[in-house]
């Protein structure tokens, strides 16, 4: 009786794993009430049944064409590309495993209408064993070239989640990574999901899985940090804290909010706007509770920082918002020349007429660019108090000047020498003669650091860091490939013996100030790093991919991260900027016009 029993069960097993082969080769038609495609097929395991995959890319960029054509095959249980390449299992598991959050849909060819100088096509045609086509398209230029088009007996979907471009993007990098290297962040990291359009009001369709994004532990610890958001009508272009109050310039008015709570306290309407740029320029001032702002309506305003109430104002040939900076009973402001008024007053001291760039404000004085009424271009540095110009250079005759502490530092293009001048009297020392295009020069605690690239200027060669005061000259050259990012505003900084280093493709890099030596590298999710900032042995930095991250200063690994936007729009990316970290808040802002604090 018990062999008969366990025939039965082996016969009832045996049936079983031939009914669900024949279903899944196709043999055996389905109920029309029950899930097909996706709980069957793409069970665990169901990429040993993809025969081949073959894989179709064009793109259409600078009157030229780019052709590539791609085969992956099954060979006795291995995957070969027809490159001779072994292709892991994996990655054509994790292509299966990508065929989720379908849409039905016609073909679509772009997301939200997005067209570049860059035509790119892709036709993916995979061929499982029992002869059934599965076909993937997409002509979009969009990030990860989403949306993706699925045709699938014939019926049509579209994925805009990010997952199917992910998982070929891997594959490609492994077959052709020269062609890919440009997407290998994707292909490490993922693409990011795309807002699906409202015209799917059904929702995805239930013939495929649906899946919700996985949150990371660091961003389950950075919704801890939040303290509180607001959403301000036009784009904050300034912040400053004072006292526990936060001040931020918008382009049309001044807003004043709570810092703990971030209840707006008061707001100050400014006239007219301007006629000139966009403001994106740090406008705001706070000094012993007045708030002094160079407006886009070229107003110099003086506000009580406790009541909103304007003290004075001051009109300025400005056409759109302007930096401002207090010395003494001085306020100057760079106005396209430079007009500096008493701070209590609003009543004029000085002006320069000239027109004026490249202002930096140092201390009590002013260094800037300058072009005269006899057509002259020169440098100057100038007393703030006084308007005392008492330091003159051709233009043409120096390069990249910096001043501190009653020091200017510059270059001498002519000789390849970078030099220092005493202001006060006016002796000139060679310090550094340099052999390698100089990009930089930057003033950081107590030393000067140049910044050397390569004779092509792509990337940093080495970096030299001169003491002045001790005559100290060190240069570190780094032994990998730095990329120069020539329009970053970020750069790097030095604290505590370490020089930090932003790279290209959201790197950040820290080395020993000592030796040169790589300390640690951190790579974020973002292509771009928009600022960072240094405070109590932490690290902060945001991104353009709607995060900020809290990275521990010792090993460069993320403590938290923050998400400020979750739903990234392309080309460029969600920028968001860190201007303020002081007692203990951070608050940060975006292009959107958000506004957001942070406990650190």
């Amino acid at each position: 009786m018990n062999r008969i029993k366990k025939g039965i069960a082996l016969l009832i097993l045996v049936c079983g794993v031939a009914f669900f082969g024949a279903l899944q080769m196709g043999l055996i038609p389905h109920h029309p009430g029950y899930t097909e495609f996706p709980v069957h097929y793409f069970a665990v395991g169901s990429w040993k049944n993809v025969e081949k995959i073959e894989i179709t890319y064009t793109a259409e960029q600078d009157n030229s064409l780019v052709y590539r054509f791609y085969k992956i095959e099954a060979i006795e249980k291995m995957y070969y590309s027809n490159t001779g390449e072994p292709i892991s299992a994996d990655l054509i598991r994790s292509l299966m495993d990508s065929f989720t959050d379908f849409y039905e849909s016609p073909y679509q060819s772009s997301y939200n209408g997005s067209f570049y100088d860059y035509s790119p096509h892709f036709t993916v045609v995979i061929t499982l064993v029992n002869g059934v086509n599965i076909t993937l398209k997409s002509d979009s230029h969009y990030h990860c070239f989403i949306p993706w088009n699925i045709t699938y007996k014939d019926n049509s979907y579209v994925q805009y989640n990010g997952k199917i471009p992910s998982a070929l993007l891997n594959i490609l990098t492994e077959i052709d990574r020269e062609l890919w290297l440009p997407f290998d962040k994707e292909a490490r990291w993922g693409c990011l999901s795309a807002a699906v359009p409202n015209k799917y009001p059904e929702g995805p369709s239930p013939q495929f899985p649906h899946t919700e994004p996985a949150i990371p532990p660091e961003e389950e610890e950075g919704k801890n940090h939040v303290l509180w958001k607001k959403s301000l009508s036009g784009v904050p272009v300034a912040v400053e804290y004072w006292k526990g109050k936060v001040y931020v310039t918008v382009e049309d008015r001044l807003v004043s909010l709570d810092a703990e709570t971030g209840d707006i306290l008061w707001q100050v309407t400014f006239g007219q706007k301007g006629k000139g740029a966009p403001c994106e320029t740090d406008n705001i001032l706070v000094h012993q509770e007045v708030v002094y702002v160079g407006a886009p309506d070229s107003w110099v305003y003086s506000i009580d920082g406790e009541t909103g109430s304007v003290l004075w104002k001051y009109k300025t040939d400005a056409s759109s918002c302007f930096p401002v900076t207090i010395a003494g009973n001085t306020l100057a402001a760079v106005t396209g020349g430079i007009t500096c008024l008493e701070r209590e007053t609003g009543q004029l001291i000085w002006e320069i007429t000239d027109d004026t760039w490249n202002e930096e404000f140092q201390e009590d004085k002013i260094l800037f660019a300058g072009f005269g009424e006899d057509y002259e271009s020169y440098y100057a540095l100038a007393d703030i108090g006084s308007g005392e110009v008492v330091w003159k250079e051709n233009f043409f005759d120096i390069w990249r000047p910096v001043y501190h502490e009653g020091v200017l530092y510059f270059c001498r293009p002519q000789e390849n020498a970078f030099v220092s001048v005493d202001v006060e009297t006016t002796t000139e020392n060679f310090l550094y003669v340099y052999d390698l295009p100089l990009r930089e020069v930057r003033i950081l605690d107590h030393a000067v650091v140049l910044v050397l690239t390569d004779e092509h200027e792509e990337f940093i060669q080495s970096v030299v860091v001169i003491e002045p005061e001790e005559l100290d000259i060190q240069k570190y050259t780094y032994p990998h490939t730095m990329r120069w990012e020539s329009d970053s505003e970020v750069g790097f900084k030095i604290y505590q013996e370490r020089i930090f280093f932003v790279r290209e493709n959201g790197f950040m890099e820290a080395f020993a100030l000592e030796n040169g030596g790589l300390i640690w590298k951190t790579e974020v999710r973002g292509t771009q790093i928009t600022n960072f900032h240094v405070y109590e042995n932490r690290m902060y930095l945001s991104a353009n991919d709607g995060k900020i991250y809290c990275l521990n200063l010792k090993n460069g690994k993320i403590l938290w991260i923050a998400v400020i936007q979750e739903l990234i729009q392309y080309p460029g990316g969600a920028f968001v900027y860190i201007p303020v970290i002081e007692d203990r808040l951070l608050v940060a802002i975006t292009e959107e016009g958000g506004l957001y604090a942070f406990s650190v």
